[in-house]
């Protein structure tokens, strides 16, 4: 009887020592997904010592020199004037297009009369440019 108890009890030791070991290895997997990802390196398994190895201007650096001050000239900013696009395309040429639904789409889903247009409106405004083009036309006698 006492032989089971020792097995029992070494068997349960080796499962603590397991299950620790197991959770050592989350701990590690979390920290490695889920933990920041700087430039800092440790020592060893504990938290020692963060080596920085961008610091080293600021670190030779006199701690008593101020650093300078820098003025920037205030400005201001203009709001967008309203109108202003059509006062830009007030001389440039209209052309309007009038966008309608295909024959089979102008029938009413509910009762199947056919459908009208009931007024225009402006959707937007697209602006086209054509840049010069260059012809070479050959004069023949």
């Amino acid at each position: 009887m006492q032989n089971r108890i020792d097995s029992l009890t070494l068997e349960k030791e080796n499962l603590r020592y397991e299950i620790d070991c197991l959770k050592e290895q989350i701990a590690h997997l979390k920290k490695m997904a889920f933990g920041s990802r700087t430039e800092k390196t440790k020592r060893g398994l504990g938290e020692v010592e963060e080596i920085n190895i961008f610091d080293e201007a600021e670190v030779e650096a006199k701690g008593s020199a101020s650093e300078p001050v820098i003025e920037v000239p205030a400005h201001k900013r203009h709001k967008k004037q309203k109108g202003h696009l059509e006062q830009i395309l007030k001389d440039v040429p209209h052309e309007e297009r009038v966008i309608t639904l295909p024959e089979n789409e102008r029938i009413c889903k509910r009762c199947g009369t056919p459908l009208t247009s009931m007024g225009r409106e402006k959707i937007r405004i697209e602006v086209q440019f054509f840049p010069a083009t260059v012809k070479n036309h050959r004069l023949l006698p």
